[in-house]
Parts: structure tokens; C-alpha cells; sequence
């Protein structure tokens, strides 16, 4: 279970780098003419690796794991950046031209939590 939860940290900061230079690209207008909605299913996608690794990272402390103490509260953070900025962004009925912005924030902040996930281990 260790070996897999490490793959996903991978795969999940592999998945955060391209959701940051998609935002920037859309910021910049130069995502080529893709929809919010592929926008929007990534991001989905994104938070679906995120909850499956700790899920994974779960199970392998329930089996004799000893992370870190803060390990937990960054593995909130990382997954409820995505759902925030949703919900904020439906709420708000969309945050026009920022969009692409705060979608980056959001990107640097799940980025952040998994710099800070690897280094406690």
C-alpha cells in the first residue's frame, strides 16, 4: 500500500503541473480553444487521485504507517481546495476573467500540501 499511495503522490504532482499551466494558459487565452467543461472534468479527475491516495495513505497508517503528525491536516488541505473554489465558483455563478487565476492559487495550494505531504513523510 506504501508503494501505491507514493505512485499517486506522483501521479497527483504530475496531474497539479498541468493544472497549473492549463490555468495559465487559459488566463493567458491560449488554451486552444478547450471548454471549461474538459477544464472542469480535470479538476474533477484531479480530486479523484487526490481522495484516492488518502484513501491508500489511510489504509497503510490503519496497517502500522507512521506519518507524520501534520501528514493529516495537509491531506485536508489537498483535498479540500478543489471542492472550495467549485462550490465558490457555482455560488458565485463563475469568476469571470479570474477564473483562470484562482484556479492556479488553487493548483499552488494542492501543490503546496503535497510539497509538505513528501517531506513529513
Amino acid at each position: 500500500m506504501d508503494v501505491l499511495h507514493s505512485v499517486l503522490g506522483y501521479l497527483t504532482g504530475a496531474a497539479v503541473v498541468a493544472g497549473m499551466a492549463w490555468s495559465v494558459a487559459r488566463g493567458l487565452g491560449r488554451a486552444g480553444g478547450t471548454s471549461n467543461a474538459w477544464f472542469d472534468r480535470f479538476a474533477i479527475v484531479v480530486l479523484a487521485i487526490v481522495v484516492v491516495e488518502v484513501v491508500t495513505g489511510a489504509v497503510w497508517q490503519a496497517s502500522g504507517g507512521d506519518p507524520a503528525p501534520t501528514h493529516a491536516l495537509l491531506a485536508g488541505v489537498s483535498v479540500a481546495a478543489i471542492p472550495l473554489v467549485r462550490t465558490l465558483a457555482a455560488s458565485m455563478g463563475g469568476f469571470g476573467r479570474a477564473e483562470p487565476w484562482l484556479w492556479l492559487v488553487t493548483y499552488t495550494v494542492v501543490g503546496a500540501a503535497l510539497i509538505g505531504l513528501f517531506v513529513s513523510g
